[in-house]
């Protein structure tokens, strides 16, 4: 099968089908896409095995356009270093910008663990304002 991923991601695959305890064989090929809405579109054509998130993949599963083969919690008790994140990374400076200091402070007091049934997601380090 071809696994579908996106260019900013090659240890996720790896992670998973270990985490699943599916063998990687030298048989399964990967594309990877520049972001995730288009790996999503591969996905959907029947391109490949994507992994998309659940909040862009709701509407495909209930249409029944897309289907979640291992079962959507089936990443739920994952290691959370494993889990894959994403991190608001600026200049202690760019903080004084008031838009990124909002965003800042949205990601700093959202539960993570709870949308994802994961229960110790790490949380991002708050900065004193």
């Amino acid at each position: 099968f071809t696994l579908l991923d996106t260019v900013k991601s090659k240890r996720l695959w790896p992670d998973i089908l270990r985490h699943l305890a599916i063998e990687q064989t030298d048989g399964n090929q990967s594309i990877s896409f520049d972001d995730a809405a288009t790996m999503r579109r591969a996905t959907l054509q029947g391109i490949g095995v994507g992994l998309v998130s659940v909040i862009d993949a709701e509407e495909d599963l209930r249409s029944g356009a897309l289907v979640a083969p291992v079962g959507r919690d089936a990443l739920a008790d994952m290691r959370p270093e494993e889990v894959p994140g994403f991190y608001l990374i600026v200049p202690r400076g760019h903080l004084r910008v008031k838009a990124v200091a909002a965003l800042h402070r949205w990601l700093a007091r959202q539960d993570w663990g709870s949308d994802l049934k994961i229960s110790s997601v790490p949380k991002p380090t708050p900065l004193s304002d």
